[in-house]
């Protein structure tokens, strides 16, 4: 019998029990106290043959006391293993005796439950029966058709962007299987044990710590758990638990039947016990029938909505419909990043790029007026005619060569190429040097700023060249101030 806390004529006599037999264990007497499998079970088969259920079930605690699982994978005959066809005719029939003669009518009404019968609850091997909430009830002089329908659901692990996992908390020391609900009821036996020194039969599912009896879970739950202002038991969340990763599940879809037929009032009586007439069949006979409802179950996959491959293919996509990059183009950018890491970091790098710069702002500068010059030398007019023009340049080469007699034009200068060696091309004359070439010939010290790019001459290089240091001995002579002559010949052709 169960101690109840209302009744103090039971706390007595629970004390008084416990101070001469100090080694009463609460686990060892509910299994003593409640019933034995070949009391309850008394005929099963599975697609109509008949088999032994006490060789497959095993008892484990719960908060109905002594309850016992069946486990028909243990068997070795392959006809157990599983169902053949869909249907009742096709699955497991279980005969139970509730033995309600046996019930205790002592104690308060809150200490037992409002109906008489058994409770079952279908799920998979090495996972918890969830009897409080989701336990199928059948009451003696009843039959139960439960029609199963299985659910596979496999989650993501934490590498592959998921939530679940196959292994214990790091802190967390057990032989039993992981799955959510083992977790979390391993975390609430430690929970009570840190605040008890025991754990009620519900957590202390592996039984590593001392079972609580009824009296000591009421009495821990009072003082140390309970909320004394909101009158709430404080419970961990047990956030380390997460869901398990492959996990099946079973809905069971009832329907309810009343009462034995003759014959099988009959077969019981003559096959099972003599007591089992139509009143005792009435008030204790129970009938489950559990089978699948159809041949098939369902898989539910989490998948990744985005992989790796996918994530990469649309970047690539996006960059080369909007931002026209290709791999090159990362890699030219790879390539900046690193040019620009480079800079920040070496001293040396940024005074290159510094001395860099500037040379290539003085050639830019230098190009500008080179170009600029050009543009006003050929866009140039003297009293809006090149003829003008073209008769000072014959009177520049007049005075080089002080012969006013030689003559210059193309014509000569190709008869004159088979005797000697003749240019036979164009000269080109800087624009600082032209400050010494384009003077006015009647006022030699007079120097004008002019420019002057391309100049078509036909003379013998010798005597070009010669004539040049005969000017340069003049200007050394007039103290004019020193001028290197840009003399670069290139090829104008016949402009």
């Amino acid at each position: 019998m169960q101690p109840t806390i209302s009744d103090p004529t039971s706390d007595q006599q629970y004390d008084i029990y416990r101070e001469s037999h100090p080694e009463f264990n609460i686990t060892k007497f509910l299994d003593n106290a409640g019933f034995e499998c070949e009391e309850m079970f008394r005929v099963c088969s599975f697609a109509g043959r008949r088999f032994n259920c006490c060789n497959y079930t095993s008892p484990f605690m719960t908060t109905f006391g002594k309850c016992y699982a069946l486990d028909l994978g243990r068997s070795k005959r392959p006809w157990m293993q599983k169902q053949t066809a869909a249907g009742a005719d096709a699955g497991l029939q279980i005969i139970l005796d509730a033995q309600s003669d046996e019930q205790l009518t002592q104690g308060s009404a809150t200490a037992a439950a409002y109906e008489n019968g058994f409770r079952y609850y279908v799920h998979a091997n090495n996972t918890l029966a969830y009897l409080n909430s989701e336990g199928i009830s059948v009451s003696p002089g009843f039959r139960s058709y439960s029609a199963i329908s299985s659910n596979r659901y496999i989650l993501l692990p934490e590498e592959e962007w998921g939530n679940c996992t196959h292994n214990w908390p790091k802190n967390y020391t057990t032989s039993l299987p992981y799955s959510f609900a083992n977790c979390a009821h391993f975390c609430k036996a430690r929970y009570f044990n840190e605040l008890c020194g025991c754990a009620p039969a519900v957590y202390n599912i592996d039984h590593q710590f001392e079972t609580c009896t009824p009296k000591a879970t009421s009495d821990c739950i009072s003082m140390k758990i309970k909320n004394a202002d909101t009158a709430e038991m404080e419970m961990p969340l047990c956030r380390e638990c997460k869901p398990e990763c492959n996990s099946l599940v079973f809905h069971a879809f009832n329907s309810y039947g009343q009462g034995f037929t003759t014959s099988a009032l009959r077969y019981l009586r003559s096959n099972e016990n003599t007591k089992w007439n139509s009143t005792y069949a009435r008030q204790n006979g129970v009938t489950i029938n559990v089978f699948f409802r159809d041949m098939s179950h369902t898989e539910y996959r989490q998948v990744q909505g985005t992989s790796i491959t996918q994530i990469l293919s649309d970047m690539g996509g996006n960059m080369g419909l909007f931002l026209g990059m290709s791999v090159f183009s990362i890699a030219e950018l790879s390539l900046f990043l690193t040019k620009i890491s480079w800079l920040i970091v070496s001293k040396k790098r940024r005074d290159y790029m510094y001395k860099k710069k500037k040379n290539e702002e003085t050639r830019e500068k230098e190009l500008e007026e080179a170009v600029k010059d050009y543009k006003f030398f050929r866009t140039r007019k003297t009293n809006n005619s090149f003829r003008v023009l073209r008769q000072k340049v014959k009177n520049l080469a007049s005075t080089i060569y002080k012969q006013e007699s030689r003559n210059l034009s193309k014509k000569k200068k190709v008869e004159d190429s088979k005797e000697s060696p003749r240019l036979a091309r164009s000269l080109t004359i800087g624009a600082p040097d032209m400050n010494y070439f384009y003077r006015d010939i009647d006022s030699p010290n007079v120097h004008r700023r002019f420019s002057c790019s391309i100049v078509e001459l036909s003379v013998d290089e010798k005597e070009l060249r010669a004539g040049l240091d005969s000017l340069e001995a003049w200007e050394k002579s007039n103290k004019m101030p020193e001028k290197k002559l840009d003399h670069t010949i290139i090829d104008m052709g016949d402009k």
